[in-house]
């Protein structure tokens, strides 16, 4: 007998408005997909899911065959829609790999999940979905989902009654009102729920991800659901950002990204994360616990400690019935100054979200990508192989994102750094290295030169690189 699990709403009612609704469900696909995507040791995946993926199903995760299988239906998930009317430094459109993992929550079982592939990707892409799906779905269900079922309703109950005792509609209100959001309250919010039965294991950590309206927010049986709403209103705190007007989201970026102040760029890349982390990990679990987490907040320094700094403001600006304004940006810089006196000189803050141009005999990204990705948490990046004229100006006109060139011949690839850095040809007498990593300060930011010959050399420049205790006011090179 097939046990079907409903979907439970808590409507966030207001007697003069709208009510804002959250809808709490399993989701058997979605969390399918994280245990696959963790066994795979993926970015953005739970390490405490990594850890039982390797208990369970280390040698069928190490399987070539394997990954060779999840390469060729993930292939046709990196293209992305960008939405016409979309702010530069803001977009409102989505990943293919976003909308699979959208169509995993919104479903009710796998079956309905993969009637949806063929939106997504071709026969080829899904035969290679269902061969990796033979060798670890059997596994999932067995150690995760089955073991976990029966719990099921319990959690969701306990949650939406922790929901209602700690007056989370008001905590959203109040949220939205400070973000200056226009979230539609017709869309309700909907958190995918992941059950990790952590019995036994020893990593305790867990990592949520938001996809607009929706938040998969996975958890430890061990703990429940109530140590996860803070988790689940931080997730829901970065739709409220990204719903801000379209007005709201230009003055933002019109401060931070034309501010001459040192620390201004900094602030911007951590701003969505540290503002939801002072919300849900630090305000409303006040409101849970009685008293602040004495905790980290946040397993990133940077938002950690900046979501704390900027928390005494916010309250001030939400006591006083005010949205974040200009005056509360120029606060901002003043508090990250005082917080990481040499922040924009750090490494990690370089690489929140990267420009990636490759011009390399290899001619494709994906092997710079994969030692990018294992040293660097990296939100957001674009990569282009070859480099177009067009490619150069979006990158020039974009101080966001760092810009990262990697290179195999220094000779062919100088013309594009001509373009992109005006300043001192610190190569001029490299002609016969073929190994380094040139740092290039710009009026914001860094960009980064790297011209190497394989994966194995760009690993040891590299490890080279992050020696560094401080990125150089002037051009630098660093040589194998």
């Amino acid at each position: 007998m097939k046990l079907i699990i409903g979907i439970l709403f808590f409507s966030l009612m207001s007697s003069k408005a709208m009510a804002l609704s959250v809808e709490v469900k399993h989701s058997e696909a979605s969390s399918y997909l994280h245990f696959l995507f963790s066994g795979l040791k993926e970015p953005f995946t739970s390490r405490t899911m990594q850890e039982l993926a390797e208990k369970v199903a280390g040698k069928a995760f190490r399987s070539k065959k394997l990954k060779i299988d999840v390469e060729v239906f993930q292939s046709f998930l990196r293209h992305g829609y960008n939405f016409d009317d979309e702010v530069q430094n803001r977009p409102e459109g989505f990943w293919a790999e976003d909308a699979f993992l959208i169509l995993a929550v919104n479903s009710d079982s796998m079956e309905d999940f993969e009637k949806q592939l063929s939106i997504l990707m071709p026969y080829r892409g899904i035969s290679a979905y269902y061969r990796v799906k033979k060798v670890i779905y059997p596994i999932f269900k067995k150690t995760v989902w089955d073991v976990s079922l029966k719990n099921h309703p319990q959690q969701i109950a306990e949650t939406l009654k922790f929901m209602e005792t700690s007056q989370f509609s008001d905590w959203l209100k109040k949220a939205k009102a400070f973000y200056g959001s226009e979230y539609p309250e017709e869309v309700s919010f909907k958190v995918g729920l992941i059950p990790i039965p952590d019995k036994g294991l020893k990593s305790g950590h867990t990592l949520a991800t938001n996809l607009r309206d929706i938040q998969i927010v996975p958890y430890l049986e061990s703990r429940g659901l109530k140590r996860n709403l803070d988790v689940i209103f931080h997730e829901f705190c970065h739709a409220l950002y990204e719903g801000q007007s379209k007005d709201k989201m230009k003055e933002i970026d019109q401060f931070y990204l034309t501010s001459t102040h040192s620390h201004a760029l900094f602030v911007y890349r951590y701003l969505n994360e540290a503002l939801a982390t002072a919300w849900g990990n630090g305000w409303y679990r006040e409101k849970l616990d009685g008293k602040l987490n004495p905790r980290s907040w946040y397993s990133v320094d940077y938002v950690d400690k900046l979501g704390r700094a900027f928390l005494p403001l916010i309250k001030k600006y939400v006591g006083d019935g005010r949205a974040m304004d200009k005056a509360f940006y120029r606060e901002t810089l003043n508090i990250a100054k005082k917080t990481f006196p040499n922040g924009p000189k750090e490494i990690g803050p370089q690489f929140m979200a990267v420009q990636l141009l490759i011009d390399h005999k290899v001619g494709s990204s994906r092997p710079f990508k994969s030692v990018l990705k294992r040293n660097f948490r990296i939100q957001s990046w674009n990569a282009m192989a070859p480099i177009r004229d067009r490619d150069i100006e979006e990158t020039k006109a974009n101080p966001l994102k760092t810009a990262i060139v990697i290179s195999s011949d220094w000779k062919n690839a100088e013309s594009t750094i001509s373009k992109l850095y005006q300043g001192n040809k610190i190569l001029s007498k490299e002609s016969k290295d073929q190994e380094f990593w040139a740092i290039y300060p710009r009026d914001s930011g860094y960009l980064f030169w790297i011209n190497t010959q394989d994966k194995k050399s760009f690993e040891k420049l590299m490890r080279a690189f992050k020696k560094l205790k401080s990125l150089p006011n002037n051009p630098k090179l660093i040589k194998l």
